[in-house]
């Protein structure tokens, strides 16, 4: 099994639940609507997804399954973004030339959503999305992480 490890960024700490002596405490990055934990795979784990390219994702619960990513750094830094802050970066810059990359990404879309909204008021996130070239539901987590952070003085 992946040992979940501590990373830069890790803002808390979850407890086993009391009672499991199978389960350890893990660190993570938390912020309104995510929770990042980073896992290192032994060998024989990382042969296998070499050799597979897939990874299963187990989540214990109580009947009800909860939203799940597994990705990158990259992407997973996006996806926080889109939800509110992310964590530091760990990995090397993997910019090629101007292209933007996860966390990145995400802060320049929401600027473009914004900068919409500012010059097109009233419309509607679906004309939003069509205009910048974005998802609906990319939009609609912008709209509500712009709205979290608004504030009257920020015009």
């Amino acid at each position: 099994m992946g040992e979940c490890i501590d990373f830069e960024g890790t803002n808390t700490c979850f407890g086993p639940p009391r009672g499991r002596d199978d389960a350890s405490t893990v660190r993570a990055f938390t912020n309104k609507g995510t929770c990042v934990t980073k896992w290192r795979l032994s060998d024989d784990e990382i042969a296998e997804v070499a050799a597979t390219g897939c990874v299963y994702l187990s989540l214990l619960f109580g009947g009800q399954m909860v939203p799940a990513f597994v990705g990158g750094e990259h992407a997973v830094r996006a996806l926080t973004c889109d939800y509110g802050g992310t964590f530091a970066r760990s990995t090397p810059d993997a910019k090629d030339g101007d292209e933007l990359h996860g966390w990145e990404r995400g802060e320049h879309n929401r600027a473009r959503v914004l900068a919409f909204y500012r010059n097109n008021p009233c419309t509607t996130q679906t004309a939003c999305a069509e205009a910048l070239g974005l998802s609906a539901m990319a939009v609609s987590r912008h709209v509500r992480a712009i709205r979290d952070g608004w504030r009257p003085d920020n015009d």
